[in-house]
């Protein structure tokens, strides 16, 4: 990575006319495809510069206030964690570019360019009084928290779950919202037609035929019920940089990461960072060892006192395949009764009637019950999960 610094102008000649139709497009320039790149350069460049609050305006609110920080900052930079696993609106759309730094915590020092300096130093200052209060990012924040929380929602999906903290609104207000947020257009589809969450991985694929497969496994599990959040807690899910994930014993696995000589911000980002990697189909075994990796103030006794912890931790996250349930719970709740099978009819054939036996089906049916254990077929380590994921039971439901 180049420690040299762009223009804005410079940066956008160096990208290809597909791309930057893109970015026009989800930031609702108008240009038209027929016209050339240097054209194309120009519209895009003017538009930002000339008038700053139009790009302002789409932005996550997280964004904009580090876009704040970097206009006055001395070196007009701020250190990104390389554990933020989120989509950087403002890398995306190129008005920064990244510095290499010598951190192991840090993916680099993203900068601005100076020409978008001069263009936003006036105005930005403002425009965080005037919008600090202002609705719409909470609404987009709950929207993106929805996605975090159950990974591929179709438009008819998002519209029930968001009315039901949101009763007085309507579709339109919630298209506004959608088409009005560079990152919610960046995450639907051509139409909006269905939406996914920015940690899936390889969402920017194809991006609705993925989502289509992704929502089609999702409802295989037709028998499991979409999980229920707080509206606090779909907020906190939707935090840009941090999706927190809802658990109701922070304070626990706070005091755990405490003993490797995390703070609590710290602890927030590796509670992000381990979601949204579990809900990738990271291996809980991988994901951990990561975390040893890098915190280096652990000795291997405090790691095995708090390796159950944090094993149980990551068995009630929440999880997109399942409907935002939990693997904990899918286990408890839907899984342990259908592997509990239930009695058969017993039907007494004409042999067993001869010889004088005769069991009523209630008196079998008690007889089953008390000896269940012995006629339940239990499920291998390596066998499939009965939870329909695909994967083996041990990297499943059965990982506890």
């Amino acid at each position: 990575m180049s420690n040299e610094v762009y223009t804005l102008v410079e940066f956008f000649d160096m990208e290809v006319k597909s791309e930057l139709l893109r970015t026009a497009k989800q930031l609702n320039i108008k240009v038209k495809s027929t016209l050339r790149k240097a054209q194309i350069v120009e519209i895009l460049t003017n538009t930002i510069l000339q008038t700053p609050t139009k790009l302002l305006d789409r932005l996550p609110w997280c964004d904009v206030l580090r876009l704040q920080t970097m206009v006055h900052a001395d070196n007009h930079g701020v250190l990104i964690h390389k554990l933020a696993m989120q989509l950087d609106t403002l890398s995306l759309i190129g008005i920064t570019d990244h510095l290499f730094v010598e951190d192991s915590l840090y993916s680099g020092l993203e900068v601005i360019y100076p020409d978008v300096i001069a263009a936003f130093s006036p105005v930005i200052d403002e425009y965080v009084v005037a919008n600090e209060k202002n609705e719409k990012y909470e609404r987009e924040q709950f929207i993106l928290g929805l996605l975090n929380l159950y990974g591929v929602l179709t438009i008819g999906e998002l519209e029930k779950l968001y009315y039901k903290h949101y009763p007085n609104e309507t579709i339109v207000e919630l298209l506004e919202i959608l088409s009005g947020s560079y990152l919610l257009t960046r995450l639907s589809g051509e139409h909006f037609l269905v939406l996914a969450s920015p940690f899936l991985e390889d969402f920017e694929c194809d991006l609705e035929e993925l989502a289509y497969m992704n929502h089609f496994l999702i409802q295989k599990r037709k028998s499991i019920r979409q999980a229920t959040f707080t509206k606090e807690e779909v907020i906190a899910a939707g935090i840009s940089e941090f999706p927190v994930p809802p658990i109701s014993d922070k304070e626990k696995i706070y005091k755990a990461f405490k003993q490797l000589g995390l703070s609590k911000e710290e602890s927030d980002k590796w509670l992000s960072y381990m979601w949204m990697s579990s809900n990738q189909d990271k291996q809980i075994g991988d994901i951990i060892k990561l975390l040893f990796d890098e915190v280096l103030n652990g000795s291997m006794n405090e790691i095995q006192s708090i390796m159950g912890v944090l094993i149980e931790l990551m068995n009630n996250f929440p999880h997109w395949i399942l409907k935002g349930n939990t693997p904990d719970i899918v286990q408890e709740k839907y899984e342990r009764p259908k592997m509990q099978k239930q009695p058969p009819k017993l039907v007494m054939g004409p042999g067993m009637k001869k010889a004088g036996i005769n069991i009523p089906q209630e008196q079998f049916n008690n007889l089953w019950n008390d000896h269940a254990a012995q006629f339940t077929s239990k499920v291998g380590r390596n066998d499939p999960c009965p939870c329909g994921s695909g994967k083996k039971y041990k990297h499943c439901c059965g990982s506890n």
